[in-house]
């Protein structure tokens, strides 16, 4: 049947909008399986908040049944001429960046290492995964679940949300920017600037992997837990400073991949190959802490020379060759510099 699109009206729309969130289900209408309209902050399934506001109106009621199955350009065309925006949930719950690998003791470091507090949200089932995705209104920025109730003393702008998917070992950490209305009643936390992670040894039993557990997998409610970092932790300055650093400390695994990529998995000095052995050091006048994180500002370097550089205990030359040695290390890596191997090759 013709859907009598004419009789929308921004007020119902907003008002049919406020029942389903009251009553989601409302006339054997499902969620949006492809289509949402945004009213307000909020999405909500297109052909429910139809039949709502045309019932609004003195329309007869409809069911699902009384509109196609297909996309239905009229209707969306009706909805965004009232001013509201039709999202496509087939781009939204595109799969996840990809993740950077990191080791149970990484991510408990940068856990550790932000210095704010950290809501922290499961999803242990395969069909709960299209809860975690894009924000329609800022593509930037996702959304995590349909929880039930807000978080509790923490503040957006201050705080940390992780989403852990438990079955997957992905866990994605970014700055809370407060919440949503869900159109099925709940709520959404908006994170901001997020990074993912793939633990790459989830099951073990040292000292690392215990607290992390006790991190993770706290008791009491399913919905939130919380870690909130030793007083003595939070890192100086305000809260704008303290979030950059933060920020950039999450960077940090991505810089590591991204600088051993770079540089063949090589130590530019030693030419060490061994995956354990070697890190990704930022150049002398680079700071993580200022952004710092891209493959062009650091090197690879086996861990004793990373050390050592930050030590100023050796300098290299523009092109990355050892050129001094401190005479402190007693020629410890004096079969590194250069002129020792323009005069082996010679």
């Amino acid at each position: 049947m013709a859907i009598p699109v004419s009789l929308l009206t921004v007020e119902n729309v907003r008002k049919a909008a406020a029942i389903w969130r009251r009553e989601s289900g409302y006339g054997r209408f499902g969620n949006g399986q492809r289509y949402e309209v945004k009213v307000g902050r909020a999405l909500y399934p297109v052909k429910a908040i139809a039949a709502i506001a045309l019932k609004l109106a003195g329309h007869p009621p409809l069911t699902p049944d009384d509109f196609p199955s297909r996309k239905n350009g009229t209707l969306h065309n009706a909805f965004e001429k009232l001013g509201f925006t039709i999202h496509d949930m087939g781009e939204q719950n595109r799969e996840l960046p990809e993740p950077c690998p990191i080791t149970v003791a990484g991510l408990l470091e940068i856990i550790t290492g932000l210095g704010a507090d950290i809501v922290i949200t499961k999803n242990k089932k395969h069909q709960s995964e299209s809860n975690f995705r894009i924000d329609a209104s800022n593509p930037n920025q996702w959304l995590d679940g349909n929880w039930t109730g807000l978080p509790v003393q923490i503040e957006p702008d201050e705080a940390f949300v992780l989403h852990w998917v438990v079955h997957k070992s992905l866990v994605c950490i970014g700055c809370y920017r407060g919440t949503i209305p869900a159109a099925t009643g709940g709520n959404c936390l908006i994170l901001d600037k997020a990074h993912f992670y793939f633990i790459t040894d989830i099951k073990g039993n040292s000292g690392a992997h215990e607290t992390l557990r006790g991190i993770l997998k706290q008791n009491g409610p399913v919905t939130y837990s919380y870690f909130r970092p030793m007083a003595d932790s939070t890192p100086k300055g305000t809260p704008e400073q303290r979030f950059r650093i933060a920020q950039a400390r999450l960077e940090q695994p991505a810089f590591h991949r991204a600088v051993m990529a770079h540089y063949g998995n090589r130590c530019v000095v030693s030419k060490c190959t061994t995956a354990d052995l070697l890190d990704a050091a930022h150049l002398p006048g680079r700071d993580w802490r200022k952004g710092h994180n891209k493959a062009s500002d650091g090197i690879a370097l086996r861990v004793d020379l990373h050390r050592a550089l930050d030590r100023k205990l050796i300098k290299l030359d523009k092109d990355h060759q050892l050129i001094w040695v401190s005479p402190s290390l007693n020629g410890l890596y004096d079969e590194y510099l250069f002129t020792a191997r323009r005069a082996k090759r010679a």
